[in-house]
């Protein structure tokens, strides 16, 4: 029994994790173009 607690607790975290790990790289794809254009515009005056 202790064994499929155990089974379900990491199944949980995992899930979790890969949720999480996915909200990350779809704010971040959000948020690279603003970045990245203050960047452009240092290197073109530099």
């Amino acid at each position: 029994m202790m064994f499929v607690i155990a089974l379900t607790v990491l199944f949980t975290a995992a899930c979790a994790f890969l949720l999480y790990q996915f909200r990350t790289r779809a704010l971040a794809g959000d948020q690279e173009p603003t970045p990245a254009e203050p960047e452009r515009d240092t290197l073109k005056a530099a």
